[in-house]
């Protein structure tokens, strides 16, 4: 029998609120923080279910990866504290097993984005044979500070689900008690995931209800009209925005403007940094363009010691130095004139 940790989660309640439930309020970027954290764990897949039919008390959401997961004492040191630099000093580490995937994670707040979506979290640790289920609740988080002043908080240990196992290594998380009624499409979550993640592929397969998320669920640049997409390549300086920083991609013109496509996506390490951008430009600039404009710019430098990129993961730190050197090297850019 493996003996299991005081498991205990300090935090304080405001965390929670604006680092949980107001992080992200729909599933597609919520689901996409837990593949990453999949993605960094070294999983060769993650299986992504999704209620179907309508939505009741009993309804969950399930990511299920096949990574490195943790033993009890390490979802206590390195799951539970909130906050935690996963990187120590060096943007480039990698995972701790192979060393193979540099690690998109920097905050350690994934986890608390699942609130912004449902009440109730199981975390179910797989590793050399024995399972740990912990769940989360998010009214009983609230609520903790004042049942029980001056103790962190202590998730609750599910005993149905913790002991010895047969199952494969990894994670699975259950969400439930959803913050919906209306049905979830899975067509929607696999086209937010595949607009999100460019590490998804052959090497990382997600599937969901099934189904494998594939390339052809993004915009590519062959939708654009003929003569009207740019490769990065073509922007000024071959691409290069400042002294050692060059991005990659390319931006264009859809013939029809989009409700759905339109703005530019911003990568780093092959996750999203903003998306639909206009590369902070008010509404008002280029009206026709931000109509019609599309595009993926690839800048991971935003990514590096220096954070550049908003706790919520939906914006590039626009005011800073480097943010400047983006936005003034990548757009408008060379295109506007053909317009």
């Amino acid at each position: 029998m493996v003996a299991l940790p005081d498991f205990e989660m300090p935090f304080e309640p405001t965390t929670i609120e604006h680092l949980g439930l107001r992080l992200y309020s729909t599933l597609p970027p919520v689901i996409s923080e837990l593949v990453s954290n999949a993605y960094d764990a070294e999983s060769p897949k993650v299986e992504i279910v999704l209620p179907t039919d309508e939505i009741t008390a009993d309804a969950e959401v399930i990511i299920r990866d096949y990574g490195h997961a943790m033993t009890p004492q390490e979802v206590q040191e390195e799951y539970l504290p909130i906050g935690r630099n996963r990187r120590g000093s060096d943007a480039s580490e990698v995972s701790s097993k192979n060393g193979k995937v540099r690690v998109t994670g920097r905050k350690g707040l994934g986890k608390l984005s699942a609130f912004g979506v449902a009440t109730e979290m199981d975390v179910t640790s797989i590793k050399d044979g024995f399972a740990v289920c912990l769940r989360l609740n998010y009214a009983d988080m609230k609520s903790w500070p004042d049942d029980h002043p001056g103790q962190p908080y202590k998730p609750t240990v599910v005993q149905s689900k913790t002991g010895a196992t047969e199952e494969k290594d990894g994670l699975e998380v259950r969400l439930r008690k959803l913050h919906r009624s209306k049905r979830i499409s899975p067509e929607l979550v696999r086209r937010g995931l595949a607009k999100r993640l460019k590490f998804i592929g052959p090497d990382f397969e997600v599937l969901v209800n099934g189904d494998g998320i594939q390339p052809g669920d993004r915009l590519k640049r062959e939708q654009c009209d003929e003569g009207f997409s740019w490769d990065a390549s073509e922007l000024p300086d071959n691409g290069q925005v400042d002294d050692g920083l060059t991005v990659r991609g390319w931006i264009g013109f859809l013939g029809k403007a989009s409700q759905v496509d339109r703005g530019v996506d911003i990568f780093a390490s092959d996750k999203a940094v903003e998306l639909w951008s206009y590369f902070n430009y008010p509404s008002t600039h280029a009206q026709f363009a931000r109509a019609h404009l599309v595009g993926e710019i690839h800048a991971d430098f935003l990514d590096g010691n220096e954070d550049l990129i908003a706790t919520a993961r939906n914006s590039v730190v626009w005011e800073s130095d480097i943010g400047r050197a983006l936005r003034n090297g990548v757009f408008p850019g060379p295109f506007f004139p053909r317009v």
